[in-house]
């Protein structure tokens, strides 16, 4: 009987043993996957900050090429509107000088008609009022 308590303590020794070492390996390994979690958690965050600061930088860069793109098209329309008006200024000058001309023209056949009607006028009066010396001749 002795023999078997000290059996039994023996085992008892033994299971408890076992019971240790389990429990010291279950705790190794669970604090092994809390490890792994939180660094996967951790790089899980790292690439969520990541994306958020990537998607702001595409959005700021989408930002400045629409303002680019708006200031462009602003300062071609601009442009386009400058050319238009000294087209326009140069059409109405051509055509302001065209009517100038014309009139220019105009008055110059009308004071011709005059200078000729005050010819015919001179000439067919009589020349009673010739000056003496002329009248010899």
């Amino acid at each position: 009987e002795k023999m078997w308590q000290k059996r039994l303590a023996q085992w008892r020794k033994e299971r408890e043993a076992r019971k240790a070492l389990m429990d010291n390996v279950m705790e190794g390994r669970r604090k092994q996957i809390e490890e792994k979690l939180a660094l996967a958690a951790e790089a899980k965050q790292r690439a969520l900050l990541e994306r958020e600061q990537l998607i702001a930088v595409i959005e700021q860069q989408r930002r400045i090429e629409l303002e680019e793109r708006e200031e462009r098209i602003r300062k071609e329309r601009a442009a386009h509107e400058s050319l238009r008006g000294q087209i326009l200024y140069q059409q109405r000058l051509a055509e302001f000088e065209k009517d100038e001309a014309y009139r220019e023209y105009i008055a110059g056949l009308q004071q011709e008609a005059a200078y000729q009607a005050r010819i015919r006028e001179e000439l067919k009066r009589p020349m009673d009022n010739i000056h003496p010396i002329r009248k010899h001749y």
